[in-house]
This record gives C-alpha cells, sequence and structure tokens, in this order.
C-alpha cells in the first residue's frame, strides 16, 4: 500500500514537473510586440473594422523616436547659454530646429514648459535659457507662448497655412462633405490634438477662401464646396 502511494506521488510530481518545464519553455520563446508590431495590429484590426463597416480605413497615428542631434553628444557646453553674443544665435538656432524636430516626432502642438524639462535633452537645460530658446522661436514665429505667464507654448512645426492644406486634402480623401471641430479632434490624425480654436480658426479660413460654407455654426460644422 505505502509502494503504491509512493509510486502515485512519483507519477504526480513527473507531470507536475514536465509542466512547470513546458510553461518555461512557452514563456522563453513567447516575445513582447515590438511598438512597430503594434501598430501593424492596429491597422489590421482599422483596416478590418472599415471593410465590414464599408467606410474608409482610419490610419494610427506613429510617433517616432525624438530626434538625438550630433551636438547633444559631442557638444556638451550646448545645455548652458552661450554668455558671448557670437555664439548665442547658433546656440537658439540649434535649439529650435531640435524644438522643432522634436515636437514633429511626437505629434505635440500645445506643451507646458514645466512638462519640456522633464523630457528627452530639455532636462539638461534651466527654465531660464529653456525660456530663451522659445523667445527666440516666437520671434521667428516658430512658437506662439499661450498664455501670459509663459507657462504653456505652442510649437508650429507646420504652419497653419500648411495645416488647412492637410486638413483640405485628408476630408476629400476620406469622400467627406461635412466636417466639424469635434471630428477634427476625435479622428487619429497629425492634426487632432491641435488647440480647438485653431481647429475652428482653420474652418472658418476655408469659408473664407469659399471651399466651405458653414453649415451649423453651433457645432462648428462647415460643409465643403467641391468644383
Amino acid at each position: 500500500m505505502e509502494k503504491m502511494r509512493e509510486k502515485e506521488e512519483k507519477r504526480e510530481k513527473e507531470v507536475e514537473e514536465k509542466r512547470e518545464h513546458s510553461h518555461s519553455i512557452e514563456d522563453a520563446t513567447r516575445k513582447p510586440l515590438l511598438v512597430d508590431e503594434l501598430e501593424h495590429v492596429m491597422q489590421r484590426i482599422s483596416e478590418a473594422e472599415a471593410l465590414l463597416l464599408g467606410v474608409p480605413a482610419k490610419p494610427i497615428m506613429v510617433l517616432r523616436p525624438p530626434p538625438i542631434p550630433e551636438w547633444s553628444v559631442k557638444s556638451p557646453w550646448m545645455f548652458t547659454k552661450p554668455k558671448e553674443e557670437r555664439f548665442l544665435k547658433s546656440w537658439r538656432e540649434e535649439w529650435a530646429k531640435y524644438v522643432l524636430e522634436w515636437a514633429e516626432a511626437l505629434l505635440i502642438h500645445l506643451i507646458g514648459v514645466n512638462e519640456m524639462l522633464s523630457r528627452d535633452l530639455f532636462k539638461n537645460l534651466s527654465i531660464d535659457d529653456l525660456v530663451d530658446i522659445l523667445d527666440y522661436m516666437c520671434l521667428k514665429n516658430w512658437c506662439k507662448w499661450w498664455d501670459k505667464k509663459k507657462t504653456l507654448i505652442r510649437i508650429y512645426w507646420k504652419s497653419l497655412e500648411e495645416w488647412k492644406e492637410v486638413i483640405w486634402s485628408w476630408a476629400v480623401s476620406q469622400g467627406l462633405e461635412y466636417i466639424s471641430v469635434m471630428d477634427l479632434a476625435n479622428v487619429k490624425e497629425a492634426f487632432s490634438t491641435i488647440p480647438r480654436e485653431e481647429l475652428e480658426f482653420l474652418l472658418n479660413n476655408l469659408v473664407k477662401e469659399k471651399r466651405a460654407v458653414w453649415a451649423d455654426k453651433k457645432t462648428k460644422t462647415i460643409k465643403l464646396i467641391f468644383t
């Protein structure tokens, strides 16, 4: 009786060990989805939904990795505002270029200064130096302070004129006759996170150019005019 019990326990132990071994192999071979693979899966889901609903597939917004300029590695002095006037312009220009490329890669339109200081290369700047760079960009019309206290900055990696054409082309490609500010904010496009008042401004410009008429001003909806 005792021997039978021992055999049974031994058999159960072997089964359990095999199960654990099988799980460990499974875990070892199971790879997490990479970001681009996940985006591909999400896009396929969007295409499947579109097929079922009979509407165009919605593209999934893809964020790129933030840029890493060569000077960030080779020129550590770039993280401090130069005291000599002759170096100041090139310092501001290099940083301005980085800000625009960084914001475009991450699809950022409006961001807080404190938030910027907590991210990527901006971590190495003082708040005064960052504000100096942003002030310079505002003079060049690449940025605009969103509030009087300079806590929020609007970054124009595309001009509003360019965004107006992007929105028009998008609406045409989607076969849309009516579009509203809410529509633009809810789709997963690069312009979706543009501040609402600017989206309204862009729609109003399309009306001024006689490429659209107001269908409902209350809901900020326009009707496109195709010639």
